[in-house]
């Protein structure tokens, strides 16, 4: 299903990525479309709220009875070696020039093995593939992002994103956003965040139906989604994932707050108080 990548050009700036337009044939990406699994289905029933990711990994989804043929199938070739070497023949060539180590640290990037991503174990040469069935819930008030700029985790070697727009979402925003930082060499917040007076926007992808963004993580793939306009309708994409059992890169990060310590329950210390005041009488 994504032999189109073979005819792709990486774009190098901000950070090297793949943007391709009907990626699938019109007909398949119709029918994942339509063959979408139940939003309970999807969040594990939980509750998320206004605007929120959620995530079904392949392992779950491979073993789940709603979700359809037609969609194992997609994420089992979301998780193949043919797709990996696919990825890899596109961004060997970056993969060496941003981390010249990597052969040493991992493997030669065209000998890099496909492995499921929930494998217990696996050796340094080995990319952990996950096909992810993901989104964000219906926009309950507009103007909010589910995520501003950031990087992805450092283990990961790339991403991809393939929309999967419903007929009928005629709403504004939740496009992706590809940045570079305002600094050479940013300090992030925790969990790799940058707050948007020091990014600079550099690029805007769609939202639309069939259209996959792949792009390599290296210390410069800032990326983020656009703040979406209330909308009921879910915001549905197929999340490719390779990573390592590393870290490819690191960055620099601000230390997390400290958590607050545990304040004493009340009553209890009144208890301990009036014991103490009684003892002593006695």
């Amino acid at each position: 299903m994504f032999q189109r990548l073979d005819g792709a050009r990486v774009i190098p700036a901000p950070f090297p990525h793949v943007v391709l337009h009907d990626v699938l044939d019109g007909d398949i990406s119709a029918e994942l479309v339509r063959q979408m699994p139940p939003l309970t289905t999807l969040t594990g029933g939980a509750q998320l709220g206004s605007n929120a990711r959620f995530t079904l990994n392949a392992a779950t989804a491979l073993a789940a009875p709603d979700v359809s043929p037609l969609w194992k199938q997609i994420i089992n070739e979301g998780m193949s070696q043919e797709f990996l070497d696919r990825v890899t023949r596109l961004f060997g060539p970056f993969i060496r020039a941003e981390f010249p180590d990597f052969a040493t640290r991992f493997a030669d990037p065209e000998r890099l093995v496909a492995r499921p991503r929930q494998a217990p174990e696996r050796p340094l040469g080995a990319v952990g593939l996950d096909a992810q069935i993901s989104g964000n819930t219906p926009a309950l008030t507009g103007g909010t992002t589910v995520r501003g700029p950031h990087l992805d985790r450092t283990d990961k070697l790339f991403v991809g994103l393939l929309y999967l727009r419903l007929d009928g979402d005629d709403s504004d925003g939740g496009n992706l956003e590809l940045y570079e930082a305002v600094d050479p060499e940013p300090t992030f917040a925790p969990k790799r965040l940058l707050t948007r007076d020091r990014v600079r926007l550099v690029k805007t992808v769609p939202y639309r139906r069939n259209t996959l963004v792949l792009f390599l993580n290296t210390p410069r793939a800032l990326h983020g989604v656009s703040p979406r306009a209330a909308t009921p309708h879910p915001r549905y994409f197929l999340n490719l994932v390779g990573e390592m059992t590393g870290p490819v890169f690191d960055v620099r990060c601000q230390s997390p707050l400290p958590a607050a310590p545990p304040v004493p329950e009340t009553r209890g210390l009144i208890r301990r108080m009036w014991n103490g005041l009684v003892r002593r009488s006695a």
